[in-house]
C-alpha cells in the first residue's frame, strides 16, 4: 500500500492561466508535472486547519513555490535552492500550515529531477 495520496484534485491546473504565477521557474511543476503527492499526514493537517480551503491553500503553495518564494528557509537553504533550480536537484520550500499556527510547518519538496512534488509535514521526511 502506498504511503502517499494522488494529488490531482490538489494540483494547481489554471494559476498561470489566471496571473496568479508570474514568473515560473521549473518546467514540470506547473505546467506539465504527472505525478504529485501529498502524504497522508498532510492532508489531514491541511483539511484539519483549512476546512474547504485546503486545496485552495495548497495551489498557493504551489504558486510561491514556482515563483521562487522557498517560505521560511535560512538564507545558505536559499541559495542552495537557488542553485538547484538550475542544476536540477532536489529543491525545499517551507510554509506555514495556517496564520494561525505559524510555528507548525509543511513542506513541498522537488525531486531530484524537478519531476514530482510531494507536500508533507517534517514527520513524514
Amino acid at each position: 500500500m502506498s504511503n502517499v495520496v494522488n494529488l490531482d484534485d490538489y494540483r494547481p491546473n489554471n494559476l498561470e492561466k489566471e496571473g496568479v504565477v508570474t514568473r515560473p521557474r521549473f518546467k514540470n511543476v506547473l505546467k506539465s508535472m504527472m505525478v504529485g503527492a501529498v502524504t497522508p499526514n498532510a492532508v489531514e493537517h491541511l483539511l484539519q486547519a483549512h476546512d474547504n480551503t485546503a486545496r485552495a491553500y495548497v495551489e498557493h503553495l504551489f504558486a510561491r513555490f514556482d515563483s521562487g518564494d522557498w517560505g521560511d528557509v535560512c538564507e545558505e537553504d536559499s541559495a542552495m535552492n537557488e542553485k538547484s533550480v538550475s542544476d536540477g536537484s532536489m529543491v525545499m520550500g517551507v510554509y506555514p500550515l495556517h496564520q494561525s499556527q505559524p510555528d507548525v510547518k509543511v513542506w513541498l519538496v522537488l525531486d531530484g529531477g524537478h519531476e514530482t512534488a510531494t507536500v508533507l509535514m517534517p514527520e513524514d521526511y
